[in-house]
């Protein structure tokens, strides 16, 4: 694979599963409806009847730590190292003009070595080893392309070569061998790869849509058999907010992907992993019906009864930490916010239905609207 081709994978593949309970009621009943400004008669329906409440690792009423942040730099000595061992290859192809995860231009370094890749700048890193494309050949995870399969992957299911259990503790040592700090780690989701099904949904055509024989796998057996991770960060057991939330799967949206075999790391990905220190204050989380409160405000500015009536269903409430700077220059507040997922069923100009979906973030120790983040 060129670099060309790696850095196109590695851009492609740069694409809090806890405790969930359901929260019928509230200053906001089941099904009820919100008599919003606009023109007389109209209504604005908010069902609240079945909102999925996800508090992450905590209780309602419960206090927690703050805590700051800042990315995480790679320790370049020890990620060489590890992803380099036994490579011919030591001297990198440097690119000036590379994009690091917070927009600033750095250079990224790219070693390549029979069939292996490894690119690394100051704050992430892309390693692809010599058969991982025939993965990208078989599962597909993003749901907005036609490929889409994970659902055919288990998410609980062991693998013979290891349990999964074992399989995590196990690459936890290894990251932490390569100089990425795993305690603050989770996987959000884990994928079983099996072979069988690897082989079965194999697929690789160009542009034209022809079979490219010479990229599919020779042989499928159990040596390719692995698990797949989305790793976030969290705090407190509150998950670290990454990325699009609703046009994508939250739990393949995270700062780390991995594919483990029993042999090893076969590929990874790193991007904006945080470095987390305690802060000097602690919180308590608002009333769950002041945030509900809270929506109906902001629902009431951004709507405007400039809409026909269909209802807004809260499906989900999930609490996050967002990463919000400082007057520091590289520090962030991790700062507890609920992400409000509101769903409304629309029909194209073909009357053709469909769902429409936005978020809005509310803040959860002060219930307030949070305008300074973006999702």
């Amino acid at each position: 694979m060129d670099n060309k081709q790696f850095m196109k994978k590695a851009g492609l593949w740069g694409l809090c599963v806890a405790a969930a309970v359901f929260f019928c009621g509230g200053r906001l009943e089941a099904g009820s409806s919100l008599r919003l400004g606009g023109e007389a008669g109209k209504i604005l329906r908010l069902d609240t009847d079945n909102v999925e409440v996800d508090m992450g690792g905590l209780s309602e009423g419960e206090e927690f730590q703050a805590a700051q942040a800042r990315l995480a730099s790679v320790d370049m000595e020890q990620a060489c190292s590890y992803f380099l061992k036994d490579w011919k290859t030591v001297v990198p192809e440097v690119h000036e003009n590379y994009s690091d995860p917070e927009g600033k231009q750095a250079p990224i370094a790219v070693y390549e070595d029979e069939g292996n890749s490894f690119a690394v700048s100051d704050y992430d890193f892309y390693f692809v080893g010599q058969e991982a494309h025939y993965i990208w050949n078989a599962f597909y995870p993003d749901r907005a392309t036609d490929e889409y399969n994970a659902e055919l992957y288990s998410v609980d299911a062991d693998l013979d070569f290891m349990n999964r259990e074992a399989a995590w503790e196990q690459l936890k040592e290894e990251l932490q061998k390569a100089g990425v700090d795993m305690s603050h780690a989770v996987s959000r989701i884990t994928y079983s790869l099996d072979w069988e099904t690897l082989q079965q949904e194999e697929s690789c055509v160009d542009v034209n849509g022809s079979v490219c024989e010479e990229e599919l796998k020779p042989g499928w057996s159990e040596e390719d058999e692995g698990y797949h991770y989305y790793i976030t960060q969290s705090w407190e057991g509150i998950p670290i907010y990454n990325g699009a939330y609703v046009n994508q799967d939250e739990k393949t949206e995270a700062p780390m992907e991995i594919y483990q075999t029993r042999e090893g790391i076969r590929y990874a990905r790193m991007d904006r992993w945080f470095q987390i220190e305690p802060g000097d204050k602690s919180f308590r989380l608002a009333a769950f019906e002041d945030v509900m409160d809270t929506l109906e405000i902001v629902l009431e500015k951004r709507c405007s009864g400039a809409r026909e009536g269909n209802p807004l269903t809260v499906e989900k409430a999930a609490l996050y930490l967002f990463a919000v700077e400082t007057d520091v220059e590289g520090l962030y507040d991790l700062e507890p916010v609920w992400v409000c997922t509101l769903a409304e069923e629309r029909a194209d100009l073909g009357e053709r239905a469909y769902t429409s979906r936005f978020c809005v973030p509310i803040h959860a120790v002060t219930a307030e609207e949070m305008e300074e983040v973006e999702i």
